[in-house]
């Protein structure tokens, strides 16, 4: 399973709907970490090259209705 552990520490593991789990749809889009407690939550990124230099950080979500509310959640990124 892919895990986002070693980035942070907050949030709830878990996996989307199987009925959104369409057959070409790879393993980091079948399984998520939610947020309910509404605090801010950080990723902590500690990239092998080290501070002063550039990095394109590239996030790529699938909502999935893990949470049986059909709304995606909004993001503030």
């Amino acid at each position: 399973m892919f895990s986002d552990a070693g980035f942070i520490e907050g949030g709830v593991n878990g996996e989307i709907y199987p009925e959104y789990n369409i057959t070409n749809l790879k393993l980091p889009y079948i399984t998520l970490r939610s947020f309910p407690q509404n605090t801010r939550n950080c990723y902590t990124l500690r990239p092998k090259q080290g501070k002063n230099n550039t990095y394109l950080i590239r996030v790529t979500c699938y909502y999935g209705n893990y949470d049986s509310k059909y709304q995606p959640p909004q993001f503030d990124l």
